[in-house]
């Protein structure tokens, strides 16, 4: 007897499910790993420990900053002094005008070398900082691209943009890329 029924035509076809905003995670420091917690497949969150580089190399670029900018320090209060010392000469006509301009110069300079001190600090303090890496979002770590004690270039010094340490996708939002042969596209 004839019936109403469905008809299913199946078409196979492989392809391969990609995550949509995959992130390269790369470092801004160079050196070795020292520390890395995490494996591909681990769930992370953004904040979270990915990795960590040498920090001896940085962390002495830091205390040499310090102490040059203590000793800058040092040297604005002296030229402060000088300074101090030259105009009250100058008022009581011990000294010239001509030595008190010097005194001036020393001490604009000495201000000068406090500032490029404090901004070496700051970069020192923040090439310190960048030697830990977290992750920048939440999501699935899909690929592990080194390992701890390996030796890793920076992102910023290299030519090639440096090494990729690990990418980072959200998997709730994927795409399947299939190639369907063309006999077959009238089917679905």
């Amino acid at each position: 007897p004839v019936t109403r029924q469905s008809i299913v035509v199946d078409v196979e076809a492989t392809g391969v499910v990609t995550a949509i905003n995959a992130v390269e995670v790369r470092s801004k420091a160079s050196g070795q790993i020292t520390q890395m917690p995490v494996d591909a497949g681990s769930q992370v969150k953004a904040g979270d420990l990915l990795a960590r580089i040498d920090p001896r190399d940085p962390q002495s670029r830091f205390d040499q900053a310090n102490a040059s900018l203590r000793a800058a320090q040092s040297n604005l209060e002296t030229a402060r002094a000088q300074f101090e010392r030259n105009q009250k000469l100058l008022q009581q006509g011990v000294i010239t005008q001509p030595e008190v301009e010097q005194a001036r110069t020393a001490y604009a300079n000495a201000q000068s070398q406090v500032q490029n001190a404090k901004t070496q600090v700051d970069l020192a303090r923040i090439s310190l900082e960048d030697v830990t890496i977290q992750a920048p979002s939440a999501g699935t770590v899909i690929a592990k691209n080194v390992a701890v004690g390996q030796v890793i270039s920076s992102s910023t010094n290299s030519p090639s943009g440096g090494t990729v340490l690990l990418q980072i996708a959200n998997l709730g939002v994927v795409y399947d890329s299939t190639l369907v042969t063309e006999s077959d596209i009238g089917k679905v």
